[in-house]
Formats: C-alpha cells, structure tokens, sequence
C-alpha cells in the first residue's frame, strides 16, 4: 500500500499528510479506525484476487487535531516485466463533497423536525380550542336563559319590586361574570391561534393580514379578565 502512494507526487497534499510520513510509515495507519478494518480486507483482495480497488474512507493527521479528510481511492493491479503486482490508482478529494452532503442531510432533517412540530402543535391547539369553543357556547346559552330569567321577573314579581331590585342585581352581577368568563375564553382561543401562526411561520406559511385595532377594546377586555382576580386580593 505505501508503494502506491509514494509513486504519487502530490499524494501528501491529498491526503493531507507530510511526504516524509507518507515514505517512513504506512498510511493505512492514518484511516479512521472506523473505516481502517474494511480498507485492509478491499485491499487484501485487490493483491490476492487482482480485483479493482473502489473505496471511499476517511484519513485523520497525526496530531489528531485536523478536520479528518474524505478520500475516494481507485486502484487497479497491472503485472510488471517479472510478473509481479505492481499497483496504479488514483485519489480524489470528496471532503468537500461529503460536507456539502452532510449539510444537506442536516437540512432535510431539520426540515422533518419543522414539520412534525408544526403537525403536533396544529393537533394539540385543535385539541384544546375546542373544548374552548364549547365552553362559549355554552356561555351565550347560559345568558339566553338568565335574559329570559329577568323578564319572567319582572313580569311575574311586580308586586315585590324590593325583591325584583334583589334579583335584578344578582341577574346583572352574573352578566358580568359570564361577560368576564366570555372574554378569558376568546382571550385563550387568540393564543391558541398566535401558537399556531408561530408554528406555520417556521414553515413558512405564515400569511399576514391587516385588521382594525381598537386599543380601548383591548385594554377593557383586560381589566375585565384580571377584575375577579384583583377583586379577591383587594378583600
């Protein structure tokens, strides 16, 4: 195996190791130890069977310290004037190839990962604002009641106007709290879809739209989800 390569004028710069180490020791000594076992038996076969030598495998310095070298090598065995093997082959340098390879396969992979996040936050969002969507229906079918609640009061409890008063304040502090109720839950269901726009905007999907946008809304929607809250507190 050193023969071959000491027949290559520019074999150290291939494979990325001094011409003197490249004539004082065997080279097959700097193969990744992965690779190492399979280039000794390809080898072997080339001197016994004089088959062609087709390999890729990866060469590491002696300092152990550079980036390792992808090296394709070709061989073929020729008999010279006594008979005897003599071996002519050629390398190539694939590191670039191999890393641009890698990238690619990183890039696929990620791809994947993207994709499975987005599918598994667009099942769980659903998942979750359902359950929300019935919670709000249900609200408005509770107020449907309670209004119909307040006018068989009035109609039937006029001559108890004091407890008329009662109810009537009870009936509206109840509004409020459905009211309150009605908007956490549109509150959640905005973030259940803000999750979901982020996920499609790692897969580029995300499409943009322009709305109206009242900050006076925005900020009563917030006291009236934190009011219960701030109420229990302030006792």
């Amino acid at each position: 195996m050193a023969l071959a390569l000491h027949t290559l004028a520019k074999g150290s710069l291939l494979l990325g190791l001094k011409e003197e180490i490249l004539r004082t020791q065997p080279w097959i000594e700097f193969i990744h130890d992965d690779d190492k076992k399979r280039i000794e038996e390809s080898w072997k076969q080339l001197k016994e069977k004089k088959d062609k030598f087709i390999e890729q495998f990866r060469m590491i310095k002696s300092d152990k310290q550079e980036e390792e070298r992808w090296i394709l090598a070709q061989f073929d065995s020729i008999p010279n004037i006594k008979n005897e093997p003599t071996f002519i082959g050629v390398f190539s340098d694939l590191t670039e190839h191999k890393k641009l390879e890698t990238e690619k396969k990183r890039a696929k992979e990620l791809e994947k990962r993207q994709i499975f996040l987005h599918e598994f936050i667009d099942t769980l969002c659903h998942e979750l604002r359902n359950p929300l969507n019935g919670t709000h229906g249900n609200l408005d079918l509770m107020k449907d009641e309670f209004d119909e609640l307040k006018q068989w009061i009035q109609k039937n409890l006029q001559n108890n106007p004091l407890l008329i008063q009662e109810l009537d304040s009870i009936i509206n502090n109840l509004f409020e709290y459905f009211d309150s109720i009605t908007k956490c839950t549109k509150h959640q269901l905005v973030l259940i879809n803000d999750v979901l726009d982020l996920s499609k905007l790692n897969i580029n999907k995300l499409e943009l739209n322009r709305i109206i946008f009242y900050p006076q809304s925005l900020i009563e929607n917030i006291i009236s989800m934190f009011s219960s809250r701030a109420k229990q507190k302030g006792k």
